[in-house]
C-alpha cells in the first residue's frame, strides 16, 4: 500500500521554501535563523529562536530536522537518481514549511505556547554543558527503547 505524503509532487524550489520559512518565522518574532542542508547526511534543517508567547522576552531555541533519505524512502525511491534526491529534498523543505507554519499558527491563536509546540525539538543545555534536543535527552533517560517506551502500552 502506497503511503500518502503531503506535497510529494511539489515543484517549489528549496530556496523558495527557505524564504517561506524565514517569512513565517519573522512574522512570529523569531531570530537567529540557521537554514541549511547536510547533503552528506541527507538532512534538511532549520534552527531559530522564537518568543514563547507574542511579545515575550523569553526566546525558545528550536532545531528541526527532516531526513531527506527518509523522505526518499517513503516516496518509494529505492535507488534514487539525482532527480529523485532533488525531489526528496524539495519535499523535505516543504514539510519544514508546513510544520513551522502549523505550529506557529496554533501558538499565535493562543492554542499553545511555542515551547509547547516545539517541546521535543527545543534545545537545552545539559549539566555537562552540552546542547541537546529535549527528545534526545528523553531517549537517553529511557535507555534503548527510547522515550517512546515511556508511553503506556496500547491495549
Amino acid at each position: 500500500m502506497k503511503r500518502f505524503v503531503k506535497s510529494a509532487d511539489t515543484s517549489t524550489s528549496v530556496s523558495q521554501s527557505q524564504r517561506d520559512l524565514e517569512r513565517i518565522l519573522r512574522r512570529y518574532g523569531a531570530g537567529d535563523f540557521n537554514l541549511g542542508s547536510d547533503w552528506e547526511k541527507r538532512i534538511a534543517r532549520v534552527a531559530f529562536r522564537v518568543p514563547d508567547r507574542p511579545g515575550d522576552k523569553v526566546m525558545v531555541p528550536v532545531r528541526l530536522e527532516v531526513s531527506i533519505k527518509g523522505i526518499a524512502e517513503v516516496l518509494g525511491f529505492r535507488n534514487p537518481s539525482q532527480a529523485a534526491w532533488e525531489q526528496a529534498e524539495r519535499v523535505a523543505w516543504r514539510h519544514l514549511v508546513l510544520w513551522v507554519d502549523a505550529a506557529c499558527s496554533a501558538a499565535g491563536a493562543g492554542m499553545q505556547t511555542m515551547s509547547e509546540a516545539f517541546l521535543a525539538h527545543m534545545l537545552v543545555k545539559t549539566p555537562g554543558g552540552d546542547i541537546k534536543k529535549v527528545s534526545a535527552l528523553l531517549d537517553e533517560v529511557a535507555g534503548d527503547g527510547g522515550y517512546r517506551a515511556l508511553l503506556p502500552a496500547s491495549t
